[in-house]
């Protein structure tokens, strides 16, 4: 992790094999961990029971997993843990997305939901982002939704073959208040796939996220969200450095 950044929640699903995810070996230290990481935040299924397979999420069509209970879940804008992620400046998601290469459907991250269960294409979704494959090759790479209203295709290619690859999601944002505007810059392997900018819409200051998918051909491994890294000392330092040489030439 970069200097300065919090590990808020993590999960490496190294559990033994099961078809419930709901009803595996509880989290302990050897799998969940984070500032966070508790009877309140744990990972939970909704729409369909997830799964564990080989210590890897095994994800199931039209389901997926939210942070906490139904209808309680957990609340990331809440205690110090929004007052982590304001003074970071925003938060990072990451995980490995493991597939066979073949499917023409998605795995999603879902921010500024309901608390309750939602499509990604629900109204109440502030944003939902659809990592796509194109085996077609018709262009459906990486799906944006906002607030119901879909916001097209990214266009931008990642690497479709089968196996593992990684993702990583940067939200930023100075507020959780209704209104606020959001930046989303998302990566599979390194490659910018989606900048996006959003706005929180009626969440009344919360923040709830969820994981989602379309297809049973998805695996999810090492799962970390955390804050977003703060600047080091010595950008900081080359920061200022050209503020004054601006200065000087001005």
């Amino acid at each position: 992790m970069a200097e300065g950044t919090i590990v808020l929640y993590s999960d490496n699903f190294n559990g033994p094999d099961s078809g419930s995810f709901d009803a595996a070996s509880p989290p302990d230290g050897l799998r969940v961990g984070g500032a966070v990481a508790g009877p309140a935040s744990y990972l939970q299924s909704f729409g369909q029971q997830q799964g564990i397979l080989g210590a890897q999420l095994d994800m199931t069509d039209g389901g997926g997993l939210r942070f906490g209970p139904e209808t309680s879940r957990f609340d990331w804008a809440a205690g110090s843990t929004g007052g982590d992620i304001l003074g970071a400046g925003g938060i990072k998601v990451t995980f490995d997305w493991i597939h066979s290469g073949t499917s023409t459907e998605w795995i999603a991250w879902k921010v500024g939901t309901p608390n309750g269960d939602s499509g990604v294409n629900a109204g109440e979704v502030d944003h939902a982002l659809l990592i796509r494959q194109s085996a077609t090759g018709g262009g459906e790479t990486n799906e944006r939704w906002d607030n119901g209203a879909n916001q097209g295709y990214s266009g931008v290619a990642h690497d479709s073959a089968a196996g593992t690859h990684a993702v990583e999601l940067v939200y930023t944002f100075g507020s959780f208040a209704d209104g606020t505007d959001v930046n989303l810059v998302a990566t599979v392997d390194g490659v910018r796939i989606v900048e996006d900018t959003f706005t929180w819409d009626n969440n009344g200051g919360s923040l709830f996220m969820e994981l989602a998918t379309g297809t049973t051909e998805n695996f999810v491994d090492n799962l970390v969200v955390s804050t977003v890294p703060e600047p080091s000392v010595s950008l900081l330092g080359l920061a200022g450095l050209g503020c004054l040489l601006r200065r000087r030439r001005g």
